[in-house]
């Protein structure tokens, strides 16, 4: 067992390994691809094409890139790696009841899929907490919040807060701490709405998830059971196919969950593609034509009168 345990440790580190560092030269390599046939388009094409846009397209679309490439199909091709090894190791140990259980595998990898959608999504809403309440407050409570006399622009928890600490000597001297107060309140009203109904949708998710998986374990082992009975398995068979199976169907519809957005990832190479075999119509490292020894410029004014308002 401690064998298997270190084998795993190295499989592991080298696949996350590789994949990182692979999709991080990707990455790096698509920048300064990009960056260069940026760098080499005409003046007059950065007339349609602003700046930011530019370079927030030159970060989103590298990482949508080292998505495809990145750790996240690694975890991929290992649950499909998974699920192979374990169908043949279910079906040699015990048929009867590997199609028994295949026949519940979709229920499980739906299971397994909604169970990692709503933790991701939990996640994320914990972790983009102060952005959620901040949006769901400006809905709340509008552009602008009165309270007893006190108006503060914008409705926004952060908003209204930073707004009270930077003038405080104000707000104290007005004596509109209750006003503040009532301000900061009505504005998270919306927010704890917003989180406490979050909550009962994570939990019923929740609650659907490990129901159909553990009405799917209880199925399985029921059978198990009955063909133990008959005398058509083993106890130890019955444990081989039920956890080949079930650890298969968990670690593909977890891969799945973890897997990139293909429509984004296929919006950004399409992106990157059509700059990349964009022909420059003033092409400064091009060699072709006919190279100047010498130029000579002369610049005349004529008949140009100057005056100020």
């Amino acid at each position: 067992m401690l064998g298997v345990g270190g084998g795993i440790f190295v499989a592991a580190f080298v696949a996350n390994a590789a994949t990182g560092i692979g999709g991080g030269l990707l990455t790096m390599r698509v920048r300064m691809v990009t960056f260069t046939h940026i760098l080499r388009q005409e003046v007059g094409w950065f007339d349609t094409h602003q700046t930011a846009e530019l370079a927030s397209q030159l970060e989103s679309d590298a990482k949508a890139v080292q998505v495809v490439a990145g750790q996240r199909v690694g975890i991929l091709i290992q649950g499909l790696v998974t699920l192979v090894l374990g169908m043949v190791l279910a079906f040699t140990a015990g048929w009867q009841l590997a199609l028994v259980v295949l026949a519940i595998f979709p229920l499980l990898g739906v299971a397994g899929y909604l169970e990692m959608q709503t933790m991701g999504k939990s996640m994320m809403a914990n972790k983009g907490a102060g952005k959620s309440l901040d949006d769901f407050a400006a809905e709340e409570a509008g552009e602008r919040q009165t309270a007893r006399g006190v108006e503060f622009s914008g409705g926004r928890p952060g908003l209204l807060a930073s707004e009270a600490i930077l003038n405080v000597r104000t707000v104290a001297s007005s004596t509109a701490e209750k006003g503040v107060e009532e301000a900061y309140a009505a504005a998270l009203r919306g927010p704890k709405h917003a989180a406490y109904r979050n909550a009962q949708i994570a939990g019923a998710g929740y609650g659907l998830c490990y129901a159909i998986i553990f009405g799917s374990y209880a199925l399985a082992f029921w059978y198990g059971g009955v063909l133990i009975d008959r005398g058509t398995l083993t106890f130890q068979q019955v444990l081989e196919v039920f956890f080949a199976l079930v650890i298969s169907a968990t670690t593909i519809s977890q891969s799945q969950a973890m897997m990139p957005d293909w429509a984004k990832t296929s919006a950004a190479v399409n992106n990157i593609f059509a700059l990349l075999n964009r022909r420059s119509r003033i092409d400064a490292e091009s060699m072709r034509g006919c190279t100047l020894d010498t130029v000579r410029g002369e610049l005349a004014l004529r008949s140009v009168r100057f005056h100020y308002p």
